[in-house]
């Protein structure tokens, strides 16, 4: 070795003396650390003991539960025992040497040197076998017992192996045992579902984890319950007091009571009542009764059915993979629908098919039809015959056989008592509410049995298939009964004896076509039948033999008149014909002995006079019949017996009592039914209420009074009342209702004007009431206003909506019997709240569960402090914060403890959640939307209960940093949902720095979905690295979006937890570079490839992303110049993904490649979508690496690519990935934006890789793509069957590689070829191709093709090829052809020869014809003899006639024109604007197969049949038309302007819409014999469900009197007045309307010059549904509406639907009005308002209106030179409102008023818009303030733009513009609430006179400026200080606008400084900042860095 002379001595020989001394103190250390070591030995002893008994317990769980466990288990716990074992004996052996030398005095060196080098092996030994211990995942596989399913799973749970529906019910009765409050814990169930087994493995575990040791453990298997215990004797013997001290802990266990066991009879201590004494019983049972009322069981446990998936994974462990067979597939669902979740019947049952072909699964399937008796269905037939058998009461089987009869799983409970009671189950004495109540008691009863099983309604049941199998085949032997099902037999096929005894016949939805005439059922009573709504006959004689009928349902049934045999069923009780269309109801008044009736659905016109002759009706439903108008008078008077009546949301026209004649039903008829207890009844009109109403006896009712449009209730109470209040109508002070407000439970108020308080509306403080919900009332400022002992003391919800003036909810103390019962509260829009309850309140609310508030601007806390000490809200499980701009805490912050030090205050005061205030240990679901003073939810200080928190939601909390602290994030480990939306500061979301932060803590550990949105500071999920602190064991989905800080997702140390992660989203994150990163000081070396084993679906759009990983980049990057050029590729070896099936990688322009050539061995192969956009560079998507990998692949997509050349690129002539040739599973292509691509295949792959399961290819806007298939690839695409091109360079489809012969696509039916301008041909050989499968073939916009087709044969001209060479039968089965022919395209060159060619031609469609092309075209559609369909589009046609008669002469030996269109049975024409006619009479009357006739959008069409002069009585017949479509047609006359008689024979529809100026159909006779309606469809809305319809007399008297019947305007719903020219003349006069409310929706009164006013009085009323006015253009219009005539009551009921108001050129406009309102008009539904060139106008309204203007949200008043102020007195009246109030107005825009000098009138008045955000004045030249000045007030001090008068206090914007007269924008000083804290932007321009901008203390209260903008005004400074004031001094000045983001100052030639005396200025987010021609600024206050 040569040494280096420059090298000190020293230091060479400090070298020589460290290869001595090392290995001397590293033997001396084994000596002196000995017992250091014996320490670390004895550690690693304890904790592998631990995992070795984890292991051990889970082994035997496992095998308990019939499972294999893996022999790596076994073998390394055979290792852990033996290892521990020697460790042990190790560690005894030092003991005893360390005790023996010199006694224990002097160390042994050498005893101890051995023992430390083998203790130091020992401890490696036992650490390496933790680490493998902590590997196993899995550690046995399924073999599970019937009850008890297991399934693979960690053996780290209690409950391992178990399903979850199981692991939870042993959870109950774990806890029910262990609470010392029960001594009876009891399991019941229908047979076969578990219990025994169940209890097997509750016996286990309490065995080996209880306190209840196996010699103090008695476990009594009771299998025959008689049986006695062998030592009974002496246990009676025994002094019980003695027995209770001496004894330990004894647990019985009884299985499968049937009946109360006597418990002394068996020898177990017990009461009197046989209550056990001294030990625990854990029973099971069948029924519920026996545990509960016999055996002392307060709370049974139902073990129920399996989960499906549950179910699912049992039967697949035991059948194996045969059930992803495709051909067994249906078979499993049936198998597993038969079983029901039955464990016993999935076990058997998959035995049994385990081995078996599909003929013996089919057998094993039949066998559980039970009436066979043979095989699993026998066993199935004793166990329910046993509980059927023990059913008590042939009332509660006749109930079973009932719900069987249903033929559904969960029948109706309101059907079943219907049926009941048409039955005769219950006593005739019975009232219907008392059947209701036997009928709840039996079902009870059956459910204790678990014939019934319970669902999750309150009131829900379901019936179990087997159950029901069993219930129709054995046991109603005795009282057959037959349930059709879909492959069932129809009922003529069942023998006549079958029938002759059947007693009830069901068809569940069953698709028949019809019924047969009769059927022989005498002993029928009951007859069921559901359809879906469609018709079926029904014969006149089907009824004759039931005479025994008691209950009939027809559900869904057009039924056009009631069969005759309806006559003969006097034993009729129940008759539903729910859901149907009935046209003759006034036969069932025939029917003398109906109790039921139900129309429930139904479309019936009205209810005729007889239904009043059903004078022993006891129930009457005709809920939510829509078309149901009218009732006739007396109807309902004459049903005395009725005790129920539904009429909600159905018939509403009642009249009222003064009405002579009456014309429909009148409320006071209701007093003649004396039994009357359940009403459902809507009455929008509260006028019609009697004064004697009598409502008192209701016990049942839901109530609406009054035009709501709130949704139903989603409380189920027995009494709601729902109340739309007005000023005109007093309806709670009116008899009927107060008899009913103090017994509702649902109370719901819209429009409260008075009084202050709810509590005042009842005398008795509504004691009964549950759920209230005010809305619209700004009287309201409590809810309770005084204490009362009876207010609101079953109070389960409030909810409180848009109450403006709402403070508080209780105005005083509480009484603590108030409000004990609440349980849910939401307030929102409510202004003025502060606080939603005093702590005081809080404490006395146990039982509140949810908590919402929204949108109250004001609301600081939940809770306002007081010295009562802490809140706990116990059961508080939703909290709801959405919108909520003051909000800073839950509670406020003086309620914290007193002896909390002022610095701990100081600290929990920004906390939002103080555990010191409050405890919320059952909070579920936190959402926190908008909050934006949020800065911690909570701290390591103060903690709170979290341990119940499952959701966590977080968006727009902009000041909130991070989110869990560790103490937080410990505390919320039941987390599940966590998502993170626009928090712009949260830097990490769990801080784990702190104290606490150590140790092994795995949290969250349930949390299975994050989403992070919008996080623009986010620099880290965590702040430190985990070390097992956070991991994710059960997170499946994580989404990251727009985190634009975020530069790597996870640490490698990271990945391994998220073994469970199923779908990964990454988008939009700027910066990130890698998922996965290691960094320097935060390696953690990781072995091995990294791997996702559970993730599927992966998206990636991220534009600085280079690769995935880049856990070596940093390490390699110091050593290699490669690395750079490797991490352009996305997937490389690092990272491996098994199971991904979807793969999306969007936006990602720093990636070259998308895999290298090292990419993970067992990645991809999975991969079935594949999906590239916009990755620019990108050259090709799938390289020969990686194409055998994805052999998977079904789906690639890729768009937006800008360098992609080729698709499928193969590099080398390598096999690829070791296979010599790949079979591609592709079946979907799509290509789109690809300008680069040259091919999709490049020519060597295709040779490798075949493509034959390819079925549809996409491919558009790739204009570098020449030719789409190379020959090879394309004779290899025998599955492709959809084809489609869109405007790419190709120039053939198939390129020219090889010869192409024959079909080369055999599959393809659609192929679709659009703007495609350099296309020529398909394919340039001489070959003809066949296209034996082709159905749809379009092409359009492919302007070089000049001949479509022509065959082989055919000589072509030069330079022109078609597209498509032929030869004969080329289109066996074309049957649409969609042509574009702008290019002047040839369909076809040659001779046509119909029968060889388009033979098969169904649809053809043609755009853009010429008239040079018609005769050609003519020719062509002739040679189609099959043609079906023709649709003519933007083709430039005068006749069609003249085109066919042009080509009918004789001598050109053609056919007749009658064969022309002989197959045509649709005929489409539209955009034709040269046609003025479309047929003549001997045209048309050649179409004799038409259906359909569409004609649309023809501008010139004046009529479609012309007249040929033809003679009178001439007939044109359409055999077949059904259906007439003339739409657009603005000049249409007519439909036919001959004389001639037109029939229509089976015309059913005819549309027409858009055909102003039509007057009549023809002018000859009509015969139409079946059409009934003509439909009325506006442009607005052309959907199904709204059509309308009209109809008078015949067609020709329809069109005729539209206008003066106005029949259309009052049923269209879009209208422009000025394309009805004639409704125009008589829209003042005239028009008198006929219907009471019109359909129309939107209205525009345009270019009517004659008009004063807009809208007559006599209009108003019917325009209730209005919900947008624009009237526009009419020079000589004054006013808007006319109220002239109208009463105050009906003035107050003027469209309440109206929303959008707009006012445009209206010269000579003067008000909106022509009447004093004085308030009495309410636009309460007005959201927004235009005022536009307006020039007269001088006001919009008065102070009064703007009151009633509570819904406005955005005013925008233009150019109305004339205007002077927005809101003005009229003349002569003093307005005694002072404050005007806006409270939902958000925007308001003020332009170009010339005269406007403020926005009020008057000195009183103030202005208060809440809620408005954008205020933009410009061009308003004299206008000074918003409000009003006098020029005294102007001489002595220059008003200001805004005053203490204008309250915004949530303004966000101010734009001010050209505003000449205006000096300053603020007062000088701060005055009262004056405050403008959430502005954000502020821009001011060509305000010359502007003196100030901001005064200091407004400067200094913009916190959350952000954009401030100064142009061309005369300012010399930005912010102002006056004279003396010194704040700008202070601190705070140097921190103006500390979010500011852009300031732009411009033009500005006085402006001097930003801030007087201000030296610096911090704007730490500044990103604009431009100061231009402002030459005295002092531009040194600005940094350096903003300059």
């Amino acid at each position: 070795m040569s040494i280096d002379p420059a090298i000190p001595a020293a230091s060479f020989a400090w070298d020589v003396l460290k290869w001595v001394v090392v290995p001397v103190k590293r033997q001396f250390g084994y000596v002196i650390s000995s017992k250091s070591y014996a320490q670390d030995l004895q550690k690693e002893v304890g904790k592998l003991t631990y995992e070795a008994e984890r292991i051990h317990n889970a082994v035997e769980v496992a095998r308990n539960n019939i499972r294999t466990v893996y022999s790596l288990v076994t073998d390394w716990h055979e290792s852990a025992e033996k290892a521990l074992k020697e460790a042990r004996e190790l560690l005894e052996e030092f003991e005893k040497a360390s005790k023996s030398c010199c006694y224990g005095t002097l160390p042994d060196p050498n005893c101890r040197y051995q023992f430390s080098r083998k203790a130091k092996d020992k401890i490696e030994l036992l650490q390496r076998l933790a680490r493998e211990c902590s590997e196993f995942r899995d550690i046995s596989s399924i073999d599970p017992a019937p009850g008890n399913v297991t399934v693979v799973s960690a053996p780290s749970a209690k409950d391992d192996g178990v399903f979850e529906s199981r692991a939870s019910i042993k959870r109950k009765i774990m806890a029910a045992l262990a609470d010392n409050r029960n001594s009876v814990v009891g399991v019941y169930g229908m047979g076969g579902i578990g219990k025994s087994t169940l209890l097997e493995e509750v016996e286990r575990r309490i065995r080996e984890e209880s306190d209840i040791k196996k010699e103090e453990n008695v476990s009594l298997r009771a299998k025959l319950l008689h049986e006695r215990l062998e030592d009974e004797e002496r246990t009676k013997q025994e002094n019980d007091e003695e027995r209770q001290k001496k004894k330990k802990k004894v647990l019985i266990i009884l299985d499968n009571l049937w009946e109360p066991l006597d418990l002394k009879s068996v020898g177990i201590p017990c009461g009197h009542d046989n209550k056990v004494i001294g030990c625990k019983l854990l029973l099971t049972s069948r029924y519920r009764d026996v545990l509960q009322a016999e055996m002392g069981c307060d709370d049974p446990l139902l073990l129920g059915e399996l989960q499906e998936e549950e179910a699912r994974r049992l039967f697949e462990s035991y059948v194996g993979d045969k059930v992803r067979d495709e051909e067994f597939k249906p078979l499993v669902e049936e198998a597993l629908h038969k079983c029901a979740g039955l464990p016993f019947l999935i076990v058997q049952m998959a035995k049994l098919l385990k081995h078996a072909n599909l003929s013996g699964w089919k057998n094993v399937l039949k066998q559980l039809k039970l009436s066979k008796n043979e095989g699993i269905g026998e066993k199935v037939n004793k166990m329910l015959q046993l509980s059927y058998d023990h059913l008590k009461g042939e009332d509660v089987k006749s109930l079973l056989r009932l719900c069987v009869v249903c033929g559904v799983s969960k029948p109706s409970l309101e059907n079943l008592v219907r049926y009941g009671v048409g039955l005769g189950l219950f006593r005739e004495d019975k009232s219907m509410e008392e059947a209701r109540e036997s009928l709840a008691s039996s079902i009870r009863t059956l459910q204790d049995s678990s014939l019934l099983l319970e669902d999750r309604d309150v009131h829900g049941f379901k019936i179990h298939d087997l159950v029901r199998e069993f219930v129709a085949s054995v046991a109603s032997r005795d009282n057959p009964f037959l349930v059709l099902k879909e492959k069932d037999r129809l009922i003529t096929e069942w023998s006549k004896d079958e029938l002759k005894s059947c007693r009830a016949t069901c068809f569940p939805y069953v698709d028949m076509e019809e019924l047969p005439e009769e059927i022989d059922c005498p002993e029928m009573q009951m007859f069921l039948l559901f359809r879906n709504n469609k018709p079926l006959d029904v014969p006149d004689s089907y009824f004759n033999s039931m005479r025994k009928l008691a209950v009939l349902n027809l559900t869904g049934i057009h039924l056009i008149h009631s069969p005759l045999s309806f006559q003969l069923l006097e034993n009729l009780h129940t008759l539903c014909l729910d859901d149907c269309s009935v046209d003759d109801v006034a036969s069932l008044g025939n029917l003398k002995g109906l109790q039921i009736l139900s129309f429930a659905n139904s479309e019936i016109p009205l209810l005729p006079k007889e239904i009043g002759q059903l004078v022993e009706l006891r129930l009457l439903d005709l809920n939510h019949c829509s078309r149901l108008q009218v009732i006739k008078p007396g109807v309902l008077g004459s049903l005395i017996k009725l005790e129920e009546l539904y009429v909600e949301n159905s018939f509403d026209q009642w009249n009222a009592m003064e009405q002579t004649p009456p014309s429909n039903a009148c409320l006071i008829e209701l007093n003649n039914m004396k039994n009357l207890y359940s009403l459902h009844v809507s009455i929008p009109d509260p006028n019609v209420l009697p004064k004697d109403l009598n409502l008192e006896k209701l016990t049942k009712y839901r109530i609406q009074i009054g035009k709501t449009w709130h949704s139903s209730s989603e409380y189920k109470t027995s009494t709601a009342l729902k109340l739309k209040l007005n000023p005109a109508n007093d309806i709670l002070h009116k008899g009927c209702v107060r008899t009913i407000l103090d017994k509702t439970d649902d109370l719901y108020l819209d429009g409260l004007n008075k009084p202050q308080s709810i509590c005042e509306l009842s005398l008795e403080s509504f004691p009964k009431l549950k759920h209230l919900h005010v809305e619209n009332g700004p009287s309201v400022h409590y809810i309770l206003q005084c204490p009362s002992s009876t207010a609101f003391k079953r109070l389960e919800s409030l909810v409180l909506e848009d109450l403006i003036n709402m403070e508080k909810i209780c105005h005083s103390h509480v009484l603590s019997t108030s409000f004990r019962t609440l349980k849910k509260v939401r307030v929102k829009l409510c202004f003025k709240m502060e606080v939603l309850f005093p702590c005081s309140l809080l404490r006395e609310l146990p039982q509140l569960e949810e908590i919402g508030v929204i949108e109250c601007d004001l609301m600081r806390e939940i809770g306002e402090a007081d010295e009562g000490g802490k809140v706990e809200l116990r059961n508080l499980r939703a909290l709801e914060l959405r919108d909520l701009p003051s909000m800073k805490n839950f509670l406020s912050a003086g309620s914290a403890p007193l002896s909390s030090s002022s610095e701990t205050q100081a600290a929990t005061q920004a906390v939002f959640f103080n555990g010191q205030q409050v405890s919320i240990p059952s909070l579920q679901t936190l959402t926190m939307y908008g909050l934006p003073n949020l800065e911690t939810l909570w701290s390591e200080e103060s903690a709170v209960e979290l341990s119940n928190l499952q959701s966590l939601e977080l968006l727009g909390c902009k000041s909130l940093s991070k989110v869990f602290n560790f103490r937080s994030l410990v505390n919320s480990h039941k987390l599940h949902s966590l998502t993170i939306k626009n928090c712009v500061s949260v830097q990490e979301v769990f801080d784990l720095d702190g104290p606490s932060a150590s140790g092994n803590v795995e949290t969250p550990s349930e949390l299975t979905t994050l989403e992070l949105w919008d996080l623009p500071s986010l620099r880290c999920l965590w702040n430190k690295n985990p070390c097992g602190l956070v991991r994710f064991h059960r997170l499946t989905k994580l989404k990251v979006i727009d985190c634009d800080s975020l530069r790597f997702l996870f640490l490698a140390s990271m990945v391994k937890p998220l073994a469970q992660l199923k779908e990964l989203e990454v988008m939009y994150c700027k910066k990130m570079e890698a998922i996965i990163m290691e960094e320097e000081g935060l390696e953690t070396e990781t072995s091995g490839i990294l791997a996702f084993p559970m993730l599927t679906y992966l998206r990636l759009a991220l534009e600085s992303l280079t690769c995935f990983s880049r856990k070596k980049c940093s390490r390699e990057a110091r050593y290699r110049d490669h690395v750079k050029s490797r991490a352009t590729a996305l997937f490389n070896h690092e990272v491996a993904f098994p199971r991904l099936e979807t793969l999306e990688i969007w936006n990602m322009d720093n990636i070259e490649m998308i895999w290298d050539n090292q990419a993970a061995a067992d990645s991809f192969h999975n991969v079935k979508s594949l999906d590239v956009r916009a990755c620019n560079k990108l050259v090709n998507i799938v390289p020969s690496c990686i194409v055998g990998r994805l052999w998977s692949l079904e789906r690639l997509r890729v768009s937006y690519c800008g360098s992609l050349e080729v698709v499928f690129e193969l590099q080398s002539l390598n096999p690829l990935d070791g296979n010599p040739g790949v079979r591609s599973q592709l079946k979907r292509l799509m290509l789109y934006e690809l300008p680069q691509l040259k091919c999709v295949w490049d020519k060597e792959l295709h040779h490798q890789v075949k493509f034959q399961c390819l079925h549809s290819v996409t491919v558009s806007n790739c204009k570098s793509l020449t030719s789409l298939f190379p020959a090879s690839v394309a004779t290899d695409l025998i599955q492709l069957e959809e084809l489609e091109i869109n405007a790419c360079g190709i120039t053939e489809l198939i390129g020219m590689e090889g010869p192409v012969l024959g079909v080369v696509f055999p599959k393809l039916n659609s192929l679709k070829l659009k703007h495609l301008t350099e296309l020529k041909c398909i394919y340039t050989g001489t070959h003809a191709l066949g296209w034996p499968a082709l159905k749809t073939l379009e092409v359009h916009g492919c302007n070089k093709v000049e001949i479509l087709a022509s065959q082989i044969e055919n000589e072509t001209p030069l330079q022109k090829q078609p597209l498509f060479l032929l030869e004969k039968g080329a289109f066996p089965n074309l049957q649409e052809l969609r042509l574009d022919l702008s290019g002047h395209m040839e369909i076809w060159h040659g001779d046509f020869y119909c029968e060889e060619f388009f033979r098969t031609l169904r649809v053809l469609e043609l755009c853009h014809l010429s008239e040079e092309y018609a005769i050609s075209m003519c020719l062509f559609i002739q040679s189609l003899t099959n043609l079906e369909k023709l649709v003519l589009c933007e083709s430039h046609l005068e006749k069609l006639s003249r085109n066919v008669e042009a080509i009918e002469d004789p001598s050109h030996e053609l056919l007749p024109s009658s064969r022309y269109f002989q197959h045509l049975k649709t005929l489409d024409v539209s955009h034709c604007d040269g046609l003025s006619s479309m047929f003549t009479p001997t045209m048309a009357k050649n179409l004799t197969e038409l259906i359909e006739l569409r004609i649309r959008n023809c501008k010139m069409l004046k009529e479609v049949i012309s007249d040929d002069g033809g003679k009178e009585g001439y007939a044109v017949t359409f055999n077949q038309l059904k259906h007439i479509q003339l739409d657009g047609l603005t000049r249409l006359s007519c439909f036919s302007s001959s004389e001639y008689t037109l029939v229509f024979p089976l015309l059913e529809d005819v549309i027409v819409s858009g055909c102003p100026n039509m007057q009549s159909f023809s002018k000859g006779p009509i015969v139409a014999p079946k059409l009934e309606r003509i439909q009325v469809e506006t442009q607005a809305d052309p959907k199904p469900q709204h059509e309308v319809w009209f109809w008078k007399e015949n067609l020709n008297t329809t069109i005729q009197n539209m206008f003066e019947e106005m029949a259309t305007i009052a049923r269209v719903k879009f209208m422009w007045l000025s394309e009805f020219p004639e409704l125009i003349g008589k829209w003042h006069s005239e028009l008198n309307p006929i219907k009471s409310s019109w359909q129309l929706e939107r209205l525009a009164v345009d270019n009517c010059p004659s008009f004063i006013n807009a809208i007559p009085s006599k209009l108003m009323l019917v325009l209730e549904k209005m919900t947008r006015l624009q009237v526009c253009n009419c020079e000589s219009l004054e006013e808007i509406f006319d109220l002239e005539g109208l009463e105050p009551m009906e003035i107050t009921r003027v469209l309440p639907q109206l929303r959008n108001l707009g006012l445009v050129n209206l010269p000579k406009l003067r008000q909106l009005w022509n009447k004093d309102l004085q308030g009495t008009m309410r636009f309460s539904s007005l959201f927004s308002l235009t005022l536009y060139n307006c020039s007269n106008l001088r006001y919009a309204f008065t102070p009064s209106m703007a009151r009633c203007l509570a819904n406005l949200h955005g005013i925008e008043i233009k150019e109305c030179g004339e205007m002077e102020e927005v809101i003005a007195e009229e003349e002569g009246h003093i307005s005694v409102v002072e404050k005007i109030t806006f409270p939902m107005l958000y925007t308001m825009t003020l332009e170009c008023l010339p005269n406007l000098t403020s926005f009020l009138s008057g000195k009183s008045h103030m202005l208060d818009c809440p809620r408005l955000i954008v205020l933009t004045i410009a061009h308003c030249p004299k206008m000074r303030s918003l409000t009003w000045h006098s020029w005294m007030q102007i001489d002595q001090d220059t008003p200001s733009l805004f005053t203490p008068q204008v309250q915004f206090p949530t303004l966000k914007s101010i734009v001010l513009s050209h505003m000449d007269k205006l000096s300053k924008i603020w007062t000088c000083g701060p005055q009262g609430t004056f405050t403008f804290k959430y502005l954000q932007k502020v821009k001011a321009r060509n305000c010359k006179n502007l003196e100030i901008l901001f005064p200091h203390w407004v400067a200094t209260s913009l916190s959350q400026l952000e954009e401030l903008r100064v142009e061309s005004c005369g300012l010399e400074e930005i912010v102002w200080s006056a004279s003396g004031d010194d704040s700008q001094h202070s601190i705070a000045a140097q921190f103006l606008f500390p979010v500011l983001t852009s300031l732009v100052l411009h033009d500005m030639p006085q402006l001097k400084s930003f801030c007087p005396n201000l030296l610096t200025l911090n704007w730490p987010f500044l990103k604009e900042l431009r100061v231009t021609h402002c030459e005295k600024m002092n531009m040194l206050s600005f940094p350096a860095t903003m300059r």
